[in-house]
């Protein structure tokens, strides 16, 4: 479904009006980015429908906060990798690296990386390119927004439809039947499972990290 058919379908199981006014649609529409950015946070980091963002960047001789850095302007939702030197880095925590080298003399090539407020920084310092790969925030659906621009697979569009509805039951009015918002907390609780699973079953991936504690 496009936008604008799960718009139709929230105002027809959410609130039972077939031919919402553009204040409605709104309305739905809100409601409907609610529900995807929260299924976006739950699934974004495993699945294979969420392109992963390049950024190549270089931290220069002499910026240092006491490492040298690179200050990222615009936070991604999540960071999945950092290389440097040909190398993945792992993550780790400034506080850590203060309490193994308090004098941050180490001289070796890169091994970790870690944020400091917008500022990722490199360790063992280091000037030169880097490479990172993350996923940006959720896009807000539009009421124009085409099927195959919603990052979740068409057989699981549905379950937005269910998050809406459920969600009306938190808010003024809502359905005429209660017993139907409770069936679609059910069907939105079980769909975000199915498709958490679904995704770990295509990309075979299980938790893992390349966080460091050094």
């Amino acid at each position: 479904m496009n936008v604008k058919q799960l718009i139709e379908q929230i105002g027809l199981r959410a609130f039972g009006i077939e031919s919402p006014t553009e204040i409605d649609r709104q309305i739905y529409l809100d409601l409907l980015n609610t529900v995807h950015f929260e299924l976006y946070r739950k699934t974004a980091t495993i699945s294979p429908y969420v392109e992963e963002t390049f950024i190549k960047g270089e931290i220069a001789e002499g910026e240092r906060f006491p490492l040298p850095y690179l200050f990222l302007d615009k936070m991604p939702f999540l960071i999945k990798r950092v290389l440097a030197k040909d190398r993945t880095l792992k993550q780790t925590q400034l506080g850590k690296i203060l309490e193994k080298d308090p004098r941050l003399s180490a001289t070796s090539d890169p091994e970790y990386w870690g944020l400091f407020s917008k500022n990722l920084f490199i360790y063992p310092a280091y000037d030169g390119d880097i490479y990172i790969y993350a996923i940006e925030d959720a896009a807000p659906f539009k009421e124009d927004t085409r099927e195959q621009e919603i990052p979740y697979p068409t057989m699981y569009h549905d379950i937005l439809v269910d998050g809406c509805v459920a969600k009306t039951l938190s808010t003024e009015g809502g359905l005429k039947h209660s017993k139907e918002a409770e069936y679609a907390h059910i069907r939105w609780t079980k769909g975000y499972n199915e498709l958490y699973q679904y995704y770990l079953s295509v990309t075979g991936e299980k938790s893992s990290s390349t966080y460091s504690t050094i």
